[in-house]
């Protein structure tokens, strides 16, 4: 494998697939918001489980980096605030490993949301969670292409979605709990403007320093370098099936949102 084909490979894996999901759920979260006519009330009452795993997000990945945490509320209990939660924080402009920090301070609810959500699916749907690995283990190492990474992408997806919706389904107690708290944490996963901000500042130091480990491998053995962008690849199989899961998830509830809405206004 070339050092430019796999690097792009590796940059797609680890940075496009996360930004590409957070921005769909944003653009979802506000249509569903724009859709109900009470879109808050609904954003908060989901906020009191989603809310707690985001802010955790970014605080988590606060400490590691040296990042000073100045503040933190899990969930305001405030109605008038237009706020559910925050971590306020501040960094040294001189420290280069703490500007890297903040990218992924700001991707820390995607990063965090998709382990509870593979948690989720492990207790909640045992079947589906064991034929994915199983499906990961499959990728073939000599054919890392464009193509197989999708197709490694739709089976991880057509497992998920065979397991997930399905009318045998309805009458099970733990399919409900994996849905009702998959709302919760999918309307809370995304990525708001105020984030891609702050994460905008440690992207391009991110893609450098990347770059530069990359390169560093790929001289010392391809067939580490291979390993590397393997594990990436895998990586972003799972993100992908997780991610468009929780897509999914809130484009059935914006269909439902809108349904109710419609109703409402007939009524009225």
């Amino acid at each position: 494998m070339g050092f430019f084909q796999g690097l792009l490979l590796q940059l797609f894996s680890s940075l496009g697939v996360l930004i590409l999901i957070g921005v769909l759920l944003y653009m979802l979260n506000i249509l569903i918001l724009s859709t109900a006519k009470k879109g808050f009330g609904f954003y908060r009452l989901t906020g009191l489980i989603g809310t707690p795993i985001h802010e955790f997000g970014h605080l988590i990945f606060c400490y590691p980096f040296g990042i000073k945490v100045e503040g933190v509320k899990f969930y305001n209990t405030d109605k008038e605030a237009q706020v559910l939660g925050y971590v306020n924080f501040s960094y040294n402009k001189k420290n280069i490993f703490q500007q890297l920090g903040l990218f992924f301070v700001a991707i820390g609810p995607i990063l965090v949301g998709s382990l509870v959500i593979i948690l989720l699916i492990r207790l909640c749907l045992k079947d589906a969670f064991f034929e994915i690995f199983q499906n990961i283990s499959r990728f073939n190492t000599n054919n890392i292409t464009i193509h197989a990474i999708l197709q490694s992408f739709l089976d991880n997806l057509k497992i998920l979605i065979s397991n997930i919706f399905t009318f045998k389904n309805l009458t099970d107690l733990k399919w409900w709990i994996f849905i009702i708290l998959g709302i919760c944490i999918s309307m809370h996963m995304n990525l708001s403007p105020q984030d891609l901000k702050s994460g905008a500042k440690g992207f391009l130091l991110f893609i450098a320093i990347f770059s530069l480990i990359s390169l560093i491998i790929f001289v010392v053995s391809n067939s580490a370098f291979t390993s590397f962008t393997l594990a990436l690849l895998s990586f972003s199989s799972i993100i992908l099936a997780l991610g468009s899961i929780s897509i999914m998830i809130l484009v059935v509830d914006l269909i439902l949102v809108a349904i109710i809405s419609l109703i409402s206004s007939v009524d009225n």
